[in-house]
């Protein structure tokens, strides 16, 4: 199995995600989680065939789903 796990994604300006998506959607990778931040009043991304997206909080110590994006 080919997984790849890349952190702190929001480092990277709207352009560079965009390019290291592409890459790695692109790659011959079964699975790919990319972690970072993002405030709440953002919206969760469009997002290809194949993709999930979570949106992670943490209110009372536990970490839950609290919105979900997949193609």
């Amino acid at each position: 199995a080919h997984f790849n796990v890349v952190d702190e994604v929001d480092m990277l300006d709207m352009e560079n995600r965009q390019i290291l998506t592409g890459l790695l959607h692109g790659a011959p990778l079964e699975q790919v989680i990319l972690l970072g931040t993002k405030e709440p009043d953002h919206g969760l991304p469009h997002v290809p065939a194949g993709v999930i997206v979570y949106r992670l909080v943490k209110p009372q110590d536990v970490s839950a789903i609290a919105e979900t994006v997949a193609a």
